[in-house]
Formats: C-alpha cells, sequence, structure tokens
C-alpha cells in the first residue's frame, strides 16, 4: 500500500513542471496589433485585413491600435517595451530597416529588441516620369542623369522613406548623381511630379498605377527582383543596370524580443494559415501588394529577410552619411 501511495505521489510529481511549462493556446484573449502611422495608409489596410482573418479564425478579439509619429518610431518602442507574451504585436515595414541605421537616437534596435514573425505583404516600387518627359526608357534615364548634378531630380515623401532610399540605392548602383527633392508626403510629391515640377518618382505601385495606366505618368523601371504582373512589359532595374538592385515596401509582424517559441510557432501558424484565405488574398491584391510565399514564411525564414534589409539599408545610411534626430 505504501509503495503505491510513492509511485502515485511520484507519477503526479513528475507531471508538475510539464504543467507549470505548458503554454494556453494562442490566442486565448484579445491581441493588439501596434501601427506606427494614423489610419488609411498600406500598413494600417493591410494590419485590418490581417486582424479580421485572426478574428474569423481564432475566435478572438484582434484590434488594431495607431499609435503614429517619428516615422513610426513611437508605435515601435512601445511594443519593444510589451509583455512578450504574443498579445502585443507591431506591424512593421520597410520603414522599420531603414530607421534602424537612420535614427541615431533610438532607445530599441530591431534585430535586439524584437522577434520577426512572419511577412504579411509587400508593395512593388516603380521608377516613374511625367508624360511630357523626353525620356522614354531606363537606359534614357541613366543617360540624362550622368549629364551631371542635378541634372534629373527625384521626389520622395520624406528622407528616409523607402521612396527616397530607393532613389539613393539607385544612385549607388547606377553611379549616378540624381537630386533628391523631399516632400511633406507621397501625395505632394506626385502633385509636383504630374505638374512637371520634379522629373521622376521611385513611387509605390498602388500609388501611381492609376496614373500610369491613364497615360499620365510613364513607367521606367519596377524596382523589384522580378517584373510585376501588373506591369508585366515594364523591366526591372536589375535587367537594365546588369547589378543587383531589389527594393520593395514590405509589411510584416513583429513581437517583443524574449518570446517563448511555442507561443511565437502558433502566432506564426495563425498568420499563415491567416494568409492563405481568399478574401485576404484579394484585398492584399486589390490594394496593388502581394501576399508572401506562406511556405517559405516561418519566423526563420522572416528573421533572415529582416537581416538582409538591416545590413542593405545600413550600406545605403552609412555610405550617404545620412543621419535623423
Amino acid at each position: 500500500m505504501i509503495k503505491t501511495k510513492i509511485l502515485v505521489f511520484a507519477l503526479a510529481w513528475a507531471a508538475v513542471p510539464a504543467l507549470v511549462h505548458a503554454q494556453p493556446a494562442w490566442p486565448s484573449r484579445p491581441v493588439t496589433l501596434v501601427v506606427g502611422y494614423g489610419a488609411g495608409g498600406t500598413t494600417d489596410i493591410l494590419a485590418r485585413a490581417l486582424s479580421e482573418e485572426l478574428g474569423k479564425q481564432t475566435g478572438q478579439t484582434f484590434v488594431v491600435e495607431n499609435k503614429p509619429g517619428a516615422n513610426s518610431n513611437i508605435g515601435t518602442e512601445w511594443v519593444s517595451r510589451a509583455n512578450p507574451d504574443g498579445y502585443t504585436l507591431l506591424v512593421g515595414s520597410t520603414a522599420n530597416s531603414i530607421n534602424n541605421s537612420l535614427y541615431k537616437g533610438l532607445r530599441f534596435d530591431l534585430r535586439k529588441n524584437f522577434t520577426p514573425l512572419a511577412r504579411i505583404g509587400s508593395v512593388p516600387n516603380l521608377l516613374v516620369v511625367n508624360k511630357q518627359s523626353p525620356i522614354s526608357d531606363l537606359n534614357g534615364y541613366i543617360a540624362k542623369a550622368k549629364e551631371g548634378q542635378g541634372a534629373l531630380t527625384c521626389a520622395s515623401s520624406g528622407v528616409g522613406s523607402a521612396i527616397h532610399m530607393s532613389c539613393e540605392l539607385f544612385n549607388i548602383q547606377a553611379n549616378t548623381k540624381i537630386r533628391h527633392i523631399p516632400y511633406k508626403g507621397s501625395a505632394a510629391a506626385m502633385t509636383d511630379l504630374l505638374g512637371g515640377h520634379v522629373d521622376s518618382v521611385f513611387d509605390n505601385m498602388p500609388t501611381v498605377a492609376a496614373n500610369v495606366r491613364a497615360g499620365q505618368l510613364k513607367a521606367l523601371a519596377v524596382t523589384t527582383a522580378k517584373r510585376s504582373p501588373a506591369f508585366p512589359d515594364t523591366p526591372t532595374v536589375t535587367e537594365v543596370l546588369g547589378k543587383p538592385y531589389s527594393v520593395e515596401s514590405w509589411f510584416g509582424i513583429f513581437g517583443p524580443a524574449g518570446m517563448d517559441p511555442a507561443v511565437t510557432t502558433a502566432i506564426s501558424t495563425q498568420i499563415n494559415r491567416a494568409l492563405s484565405s481568399e478574401n485576404y488574398r484579394r484585398r492584399v491584391e486589390d490594394l496593388g501588394a502581394t501576399p508572401p510565399d506562406t511556405a517559405h514564411n516561418s519566423p526563420a525564414d522572416f528573421s533572415r529577410f529582416v537581416d538582409s534589409e538591416l545590413d542593405k539599408w545600413r550600406m545605403v545610411v552609412d555610405q550617404l552619411q545620412l543621419t535623423m534626430e
């Protein structure tokens, strides 16, 4: 009898660690997705599309919280200080990989203070010029740019934006000196491009596609490594330059550093399931974005991609000696 009691006690005690370390299924309560920009932009739209799908498939509430300011740095820092339990997540983007080396006073580091979980979409950039421009292709654009400093201008939505950095990376790879003209937002830059006050812009495809199709702008090149199905006759920069060049406005989900691997896997699995839904893919494609390949969208896959983006933009920032406070 005593031996039986001892055996039962030993078996019960052996099970305690498993109970202590067991993780509840994610999510078991509401989840907050933090967007570092105001409502209505691409990051916000993708976040809301994803939260809707995640809510449907899990039965839990997903809240999109906008914390705009400092080119998304305010919201990003807020998530870096959150509990790493998987219930406060960041909807990050290309801007975060640029900001990491551009802003010298950041109180967080994308590599050290975050857990990459999954990509949720990407948007190509198009190099476009006004319909009245004598430039008709990328070779002509490069030839004009090499006539001298300031022979060509490129507009952007602001210093350090993906649109700006697309132009600067092009300068490096093509050995040109296209002069950057920053604006307070993409809309103002587009207005001056359409008005003929600036020569070009490397803008997000959804922003410029309608004007290209209407004949108001000419598309010279797409900035991604492969041609876009939306503009199959437009070459990539790499095709013309013969040098590696790849820029896209990407979007992904990050958690704070120190997350439990089991929770990380659970979140990634749920996100990829949401990304595969017909509704999400349709909404992303209607926006002019491309959903990721879910077969290669694990936390490890996304982490490697983020590392490559951080390295690429640090090279550009350092070479141009750019800095923001």
